[in-house]
């Protein structure tokens, strides 16, 4: 991600709009890269995955250094900054990237609850230790909550703070990593009186594992980290404090009364977010962005709004309360409400409910999407006007996801600010270099997004699309993406057998675990060498792992000629988390998930290796008892894509319904878009003219098996798709076409032109395009 928008930065030509656009995406995606990167060490040092390197450090100029660094976001926040670091007879082993994180969590924890007076940093020697101490003169924390401050995702309710974002794990991992290097953390703090948190390491090499003392770093690299953490604070200042929220166009002018042009107060405490939404809707409607919910409520009732919108987690006032309070003024309770916010789930939305809001919208959203909100609620707002004595309008809300933690709360706020400024910044270029680079940054921050649902729930069980496959079919369409992935120094052999069973396997998630299975293999072979991959049948007499059930399975082993891997390391190879790559080169969740897929499939694995001699790696699969299906390639979209239809489409989600509408519509055909099953029965009832039926299976009050059944009673023969990304197959409706999600507009058309040519009542297995590399 970070890599394409680097690139376009620096290219010339670009206008100064798009610009300012990317690099809103450039810098929310470092803070992404941050968090992510915060949430690995917090999950490493508890799983005891860290490997610590202590050297010897000239502590006290590395402490200054890091401390210097926030000195102008502090300053702009109109605050002190006093560093003392008394040179230290020696120097201290530490290891020189923890301590960094040490020194800068606790700066920034300090900033962010600190409003007037200052922050002091000393170090200095007591015996035998040396001691870090952070104090501020912020807004201090009750007596009741400092024996969980180091608790991980623990936040002090009703603290002011100059924001509510953060990941929660903060002062959690600065006391880990100050365990690991035999240290103390203590902190002393009283309400009003500020905050001192004191870190003590003690002297010398006798407390550390030997095994882990190092040679001092003659070349060390300062100041990297430390560019996150400044520029997540600089986000905390009000907008008129900081240079580094830039304007994205002039302001429209205000015309306030003018017919379709309402007023809107925006309140959210990220200052990305708050321009990105006000340029959003700035062209329509008049925006007042504010940055906490205290100015908002004064806003609203310094001027009456037709309109709030408001993140639910700021300082000062959340959304919630600030819902609370306009409910309660008589001036302002009849104004809608729409709450922004990135706590997914039921339960989050429910409380926006309870609180009065009128819709709830879950980051990331679509610019469409919010667009659309905004322009319902301000018709309803008219309409409550024009009619005062009717009931309260209903409220809906969506069920969207499962992210429901504090973490899933910034994740997805970053990734909205980076895939909205990438959106629009595709919208505005030409040049087509850029293009292909903005491109490539929207693909990766999608995949972004799935990193972080497999950080924040890798335990869970994947749903796996089991059917009988062709192994070698899935094998030889991989064979470009494997030499592109694995680059020239490398040879890549098959030798699959011939007659090879049909497995029960879900062909995508093969293909994820051979090229996992190829990447490690890669790393293990930094000079280059051969990668051999193999297919054979195994029956109940022939050569089998132990742990394998009987039966007939097919198995696939890849192997290579590499480093070859230490007793040690085989046994704990299939750890989450657990690698042997150099920090920064991997997750270690993908040998995870290979051994997570072949289980759900009730396969098993194999490892052999020997050091110097390489590695092999075999997977079996169960035998399916059936044939093969046929795998298309990728569907054309001129060739298979029927004429003008009139299609009424049905999905209970909104952001599902409107990018499938917009395909269809790009595609020529007419679009009638329904949120509800018994809604699209009553059209279907009528004498609207509809030529294809397309429908989400898994619909609250009324499936889309139950809209099928209901639509073919009324009108016999007529050509039906469903669309899923949920069910499994044995709850898929007999004789109903099924089209799975995610899909490309190729995709889509080519599935029409099935239903549409081939006669009704069939289950037609349409194959997902490989993903393009």
């Amino acid at each position: 991600m970070l890599g394409p928008l680097e690139e376009v930065l620096a290219a010339g030509g670009l206008e100064e709009r798009a610009r300012a656009e990317l690099e809103v995406a450039h810098r929310n995606a470092l803070r992404l890269l941050r968090l992510v990167n915060t949430l690995l060490d917090f999950s490493r040092v508890e799983a005891g995955r860290t490997q610590a390197s202590f050297a010897p450090v000239d502590l006290a100029a590395l402490t200054a250094d890091l401390a210097s660094t926030f000195r102008s976001a502090i300053e702009r926040g109109g605050l002190t900054l006093d560093v003392a670091c008394e040179p230290l007879a020696t120097p201290v082993h530490v290891d020189r990237d923890m301590w960094e994180k040490i020194v800068l969590n606790l700066l920034s924890n300090a900033f962010k609850f600190t409003f007037q007076g200052g922050i002091a940093v000393r170090l200095e020697p007591v015996p035998g230790a040396v001691r870090l101490t952070v104090r501020d003169t912020g807004v201090g924390i009750p007596p009741q909550a400092l024996p969980h401050v180091f608790e991980r995702f623990h936040r002090i309710e009703g603290s002011r703070s100059r924001s509510h974002e953060g990941s929660g794990i903060g002062l959690a991992l600065v006391r880990e990593l100050v365990d690991m290097h035999g240290g103390t953390v203590e902190v002393a703090s009283g309400e009003g009186q500020g905050t001192t948190f004191a870190v003590s390491l003690p002297t010398g090499t006798a407390h550390l594992p030997p095994e882990r003392i190092a040679a001092p770093d003659e070349t060390p690299e300062r100041g990297g980290p430390a560019r996150a953490y400044v520029e997540e604070a600089l986000r905390w200042l009000p907008d008129e404090a900081t240079a580094t929220v830039v304007p994205l166009r002039p302001p429209p002018a205000s015309r306030p009364g003018a017919p379709g042009r309402g007023r809107i107060v925006l309140a959210d405490d990220n200052a990305d977010m708050r321009a990105y939404v006000e340029r959003l809707l700035g062209a329509e409607h008049e925006v007042a962005a504010v940055a906490d919910g205290g100015a908002a409520l004064a806003a609203l009732r310094e001027r009456r709004a037709d309109l709030l919108l408001t993140d639910v987690m700021m300082p000062v006032l959340d959304g919630i309360a600030l819902t609370r309070a306009v409910r309660e003024d008589p001036a302002l309770r009849t104004v809608p409400v729409i709450l922004l916010s990135a706590r997914a789930g039921t339960e989050a939305g429910v409380e926006g409910l309870e609180a009065g809001a009128d819709d709830y919208l879950v980051k990331p959203f679509s610019a469409r999407e919010l667009q659309a909100r905004v322009r319902t609620n301000l018709e309803l707002a008219r309409l409550r006007r024009e009619a005062e004595e009717q009931a309260a309008q209903a409220r809906k809300m969506e069920a969207i996801g499962q992210l429901t933690s504090g973490v899933a709360h910034d994740f997805n706020n970053l990734l909205a600010a980076v895939m909205g400024s990438v959106e629009l910044a595709e919208r505005r270029v030409t040049d087509e270099r850029v293009l292909r680079l903005l491109h490539n940054a929207h693909q990766a921050a999608q995949r972004g997004a799935k990193l972080t649902e497999q950080l924040l729930a890798f335990s869970r069980r994947q749903r796996l699309e089991a059917r009988p496959t062709d192994l070698n079919g899935v094998l030889s369409g991989m064979a470009d993406l494997l030499h592109r992935t694995l680059g020239g120094t490398i040879a890549v052999s098959t030798r699959l057998a011939a007659e090879l069973w049909p497995a029960m396997a879900d062909p995508n998630r093969i293909e994820l675990a051979v090229l996992n299975l190829a990447v490690n293999a890669r790393d293990a072979m930094p000079r280059g060498g051969e990668l051999r991959i193999e297919t054979a049948n195994v029956g109940p007499g022939d050569p089998r792992p132990e742990a394998l059930p009987p039966g007939e399975f097919v198995r696939i082993s890849v192997a290579d000629t590499g480093e070859g891997m230490t007793p040690e390391v085989q046994a704990r190879l299939f750890e989450p988390f657990f690698t042997t790559k150099p920090q920064g080169k991997g997750t270690g969740l993908g040998l995870a998930q290979v051994y997570g897929t072949a289980k759900q499939l009730r396969g098993e694995v194999a490892v052999e290796s020997r050091l110097d001699r390489g590695t092999t790696v075999t997977l079996y699969l169960p035998r399916a008892t059936e044939p093969a299906a046929q795998a298309g390639g990728a569907p054309d979209e001129a060739a298979a894509a029927p004429g003008r239809l009139r299609v009424l489409l049905v999905d209970d989600d909104p952001q599902v319904r409107a990018s499938t509408a917009a395909l269809l519509e790009e595609m020529g055909h007419a679009v009638a878009a329904i949120g509800s099953g018994p809604e699209a029965v009553r059209l279907l009832d009528g004498a609207t003219a509809i030529d294809l039926l397309l429908a989400d299976f898994a619909m609250p009050g009324m499936t889309g098996a139950e809209l099928c059944a209901r639509a073919l009673a009324a009108r016999p023969g007529l050509p039906v798709l469903l669309m899923t990304g949920y069910a499994e197959a044995a709850s898929l409706p007999v004789g109903a076409p099924v089209l799975r999600k995610p899909f490309a507009l190729a995709e889509l058309a080519h599935a029409m032109g099935h239903v549409l040519d081939d006669a009704p009542g069939r289950v037609l297995p349409f194959a997902r395009a490989r993903e393009r590399p």
